[in-house]
């Protein structure tokens, strides 16, 4: 608005986009509508003169890339570059299956095939920015819980309760000083808040296996590479998985082997609560993949063992909560986890890959793609699905 040689402005819109209605002072008689897309006399910025010459910036190559992506993400039939296609038989790919995988990059495999890519072809990692964060994220704060557990079994499982107290109480003292030493822990008052609600998840854990003959416990056991630390194992060498040509390595929270009875129990230890479910929990869609893959670890590293089962113990319920794979049921789901791992690789190697299912989390890499990804996800349904229908048994698994 212009009056007597001085001008105000006002914008139509605020800071969160929403219109904005003007004072009932404002003179709306002298209001002037200025658009933003009016071409200047004089361009302030290689940007500025790119946007008042849109046939200059057709001609620019990034300007064109990025309308090439914008429409190939608004193509609801074509499955194209810019979704994560690539040439069949890529040298990264290749390389990226040819390493031995850890049950965290096979889960990436088998339920976000173009994280995968993201992560492990190119070498995508998200950074730490916050130095002294108030609280531990989730995974830090499950390492936690299984550092106390594997501390208290490191020297034998106790024999009762009062056992398990003495020993938690020290081990948590002792990370409660070494922690900060080489990661970043909430301030001191925080911090020891965090160790006290995680000493009490792993009280419920270790009491949950006491009274049941187990044999010999081990704690935080690393298989599939070289290690000077005591092991029960017949090899060092990455376990194969099945005929898909991929091997993998790992580390089980707790495994207590009865050489007597020829028995196996295999413990993942789970910060958060069970699911509220009446079906067996086999993968969860694809989230409790890991404990079917170490099943199939001792399978191949200890053959004298005759029966195994897989736990995983939720300990944020108290009493803990365990859900068991055993016999039959855990055979079918260890070789249904190997044809599953076969047509990951498969979609690797071919080049078809596209963004997995809806992560029940934040996923960090989901930066890599369109910011309304609710609607992307929408619109690139059926192509999507086309691609990844190999791995829809176990995106709906139970």
């Amino acid at each position: 608005m212009r009056c007597a040689g001085y001008t105000l402005s006002r914008g139509h819109r605020s800071a969160t986009g929403s219109l904005q209605a003007a004072s009932t002072l404002w003179r709306k008689d002298l209001e002037r509508v200025v658009g933003r897309s009016a071409i200047p006399a004089h361009a302030f910025s290689e940007s500025d003169r790119l946007y008042a010459r849109p046939a200059d910036a057709g001609k620019d190559p990034q300007v064109r890339a990025s309308r090439g992506c914008w429409h190939a993400w608004q193509d609801s039939e074509q499955h194209t570059a810019h979704d994560g296609r690539v040439r069949p038989n890529h040298p990264l790919l290749l390389d990226a299956l040819a390493e031995v995988q850890s049950t965290t990059s096979l889960r990436r495999l088998l339920c976000d095939p173009l994280g995968f890519v993201w992560e492990y072809a190119l070498h995508w990692r998200e950074p730490n920015l916050d130095p002294q964060p108030f609280t531990l994220d989730h995974r830090a704060f499950g390492e936690l819980v299984h550092a106390l557990i594997g501390g208290v079994l490191r020297n034998g499982a106790p024999r009762n309760v009062d056992e398990i107290d003495i020993a938690l109480a020290h081990e948590a003292e002792r990370l409660i000083q070494s922690w900060p030493v080489t990661r970043a822990v909430p301030p001191e008052l925080l911090w020891r808040h965090t160790v006290a609600t995680a000493h009490e998840r792993a009280l419920r854990g270790l009491i949950e296996a006491l009274g049941e003959p187990r044999g010999t416990s081990w704690t935080e056991l690393s298989f599939g590479e070289a290690t000077d630390d005591p092991h029960p194992w017949i090899t060092l060498s990455p376990v194969p998985i099945g005929e898909t040509a991929l091997s993998f390595r790992g580390r089980i929270d707790r495994l207590d082997e009865d050489a007597a009875r020829g028995a196996a129990i295999i413990t993942d230890y789970k910060v958060g609560a069970a699911p509220e479910r009446k079906k067996t929990v086999v993968f969860d869609r694809g989230a409790e993949l890991q404990r079917v893959f170490y099943a199939l670890a001792v399978r191949s590293l200890l053959p004298a063992v005759r029966s195994v089962e897989s736990q995983l113990t939720y300990l944020k319920h108290d009493p803990a909560r365990t859900l068991s794979l055993t016999h039959e049921e855990l055979e079918r789901a260890i070789a249904q986890a190997i044809s599953y791992t076969r047509a990951g690789g498969q979609l690797q190697r071919s080049g078809q890959i596209a963004p997995g299912s809806t992560p029940a989390f934040f996923e960090p890499l989901s930066i890599g793609l369109p910011a309304d990804l609710d609607s992307y996800r929408r619109i690139k349904r059926r192509p999507f699905a086309q691609v990844n229908s190999p791995l829809d048994g176990l995106w709906s698994s139970p």
